[in-house]
């Protein structure tokens, strides 16, 4: 029964994230003033939700039947493409616009990563738990990934319309320009 308590953080994290969108979504709809606050807990939330990704795989359970090798070669680099990708775009974007909803007068950010994808962070967020369950060939972490990579799309939805929001014209031509998820090379 060891392996409780790591599959109860994981399905709390994915738990409490789901309530985080459900109080930015109320908090849009109210045009409430408290919609800071629902910010600063959708990072707290996403925060613990990111530390039971990162713990799920080292749980006991069930493995997958994956070579050790295949598991390196296909896990590192996903794993490591996901924090470099996030944390380049974190780099690029600023900590603090990276948590606050997007205000007038502070300018868009449509270089670096951000000229390739429009969310690089949501990406990394994606690519990092997947490397990392495969390298530790973790079958329940890879079996939660689908819930968290809808939540994470959801939010760059709403983040879509919030910035189309706060930069009508400028976002309207970035977005003509530069694809959703999709990393464009050339």
């Amino acid at each position: 029964m060891t392996e409780f308590p790591f599959l109860h953080l994981t399905l709390a994290g994915v738990l409490g994230f789901t309530c985080a969108i459900v109080g930015y979504l109320s908090a849009r709809l109210r045009n409430s003033l408290i919609f800071p606050f629902n910010v600063a807990a959708a990072s707290t939330l996403i925060t613990c939700t990111a530390l039971a990704r990162f713990l799920l795989p080292l749980a006991p359970q069930p493995r997958l039947g994956l070579p050790d090798t295949v598991a390196w070669i296909v896990g590192l680099p996903l794993f490591l493409t996901g924090v470099l990708m996030l944390a380049l775009a974190i780099w690029q974007i600023g900590l603090p616009a990276a948590s606050t909803p997007p205000k007038r007068g502070r300018e868009l950010v449509t270089g670096g990563i951000y000229r390739r994808l429009r969310h690089p962070i949501y990406l990394g967020d994606i690519l990092w738990p997947i490397g990392w369950a495969i390298l530790f060939k973790a079958r329940w972490a890879l079996a939660v990934t689908p819930v968290w990579v809808v939540l994470l799309l959801i939010i760059a939805i709403l983040e879509e319309k919030m910035l189309a929001e706060a930069y009508p014209e400028e976002y309207k031509e970035y977005k003509k320009r530069v694809p959703f998820v999709t990393l464009r090379v050339l």
